[in-house]
């Protein structure tokens, strides 16, 4: 253990807060993988779209077109329910109606799964 003094002086020589952990537990790294499996993965599909429409926003430079056409949706448009036909919707209204989303992991889920 440091001295008290050693802490302070980094602190304010890095103007942030400076501290000690205590370890609480420890398990062996084997103990925290879990397996994924075809099922699990699929319970991931939809947040996998939702994650690529904002990719492909942030790629494009839309992004905070995305954000405020997905605001209007939800104050606007009670019937969508769903997370990920809202992101679509938005995705669709931003790059114009005839542009048909095509997910990619839905390519990726066929693959694997």
């Amino acid at each position: 253990m440091l001295p008290e003094i050693i802490y302070q002086k980094a602190s304010d020589e890095f103007g942030v807060p400076v501290g000690v952990a205590k370890i609480l537990g420890y398990k062996k790294k084997s103990e925290h993988i879990e397996e994924i499996t075809s099922e699990s993965y699929k319970n991931l599909s939809k947040e996998l779209d939702i994650n690529w429409i904002i990719a492909e926003c942030v790629l494009d430079g839309n992004y905070k077109q995305l954000q405020r056409e997905i605001y209007k949706l939800k104050q606007t448009n009670k019937r969508l329910k769903s997370e990920l036909s809202i992101y679509k919707r938005a995705y669709d209204n931003i790059n114009g109606k005839g542009n048909q989303h095509k997910t990619k992991s839905s390519k990726v889920h066929t693959a694997n799964g």
